[in-house]
């Protein structure tokens, strides 16, 4: 997200502005990176103000969501940034969440086993929370297994 203010010419000239994420101040031209935020809603807010004393603000809600696409790249991100220790439980990590997504487009397929492939996929996504549980700490921090313990978490209502 980047926010920027300007007042329009001919204008008194910009004065001020502040712009707030979830309540929390955000430099006005600073890239924010979502990375490390919660899935769920999140207030974005801006407002400034001239010279002249007018003021404007504006504020939009968003939803930070997880996906497969998202996790997958959660996982490789943490492993390039040394977040992740291990190759091997990162390959193992990718494994189970590749085997979770093709038994849930299988299921989207439909037809007589889609009951089945929609209970194996989440099998998997149990199986991989429950591998994250276990390595936070040892081959993953404990802000990176959160992480990735809540987009799974995520996955398995959301899927």
């Amino acid at each position: 997200l980047v926010t920027s203010a300007s007042d329009p010419v001919p204008g008194s000239g910009l004065s001020g502005s502040h712009t707030t994420m979830d309540g929390q101040a955000v430099s006005v031209g600073v890239e924010v990176d979502l990375f490390w935020l919660d899935v769920g809603t999140r207030r974005y807010s801006a407002q400034a103000s001239d010279v002249a004393g007018w003021e404007s603000t504006a504020s939009t809600d968003f939803q930070l969501v997880a996906t497969y696409a998202s996790v997958r790249e959660t996982i490789r991100r943490l492993r390039a940034s040394g977040e992740l220790s291990s190759g091997l439980v990162a390959a193992s990590f990718l494994h189970s969440l590749d085997g979770a997504e093709r038994y849930q487009q299988q299921a989207a397929q439909g037809g007589w086993f889609a009951w089945s492939y929609e209970l194996a996929a989440r099998a998997k996504l149990r199986v991989l929370y429950w591998k994250l549980r276990l390595q936070t700490d040892w081959h993953l921090p404990e802000r990176a297994g959160r992480i990735l313990a809540q987009d799974v978490e995520y996955l398995l209502d959301h899927s």
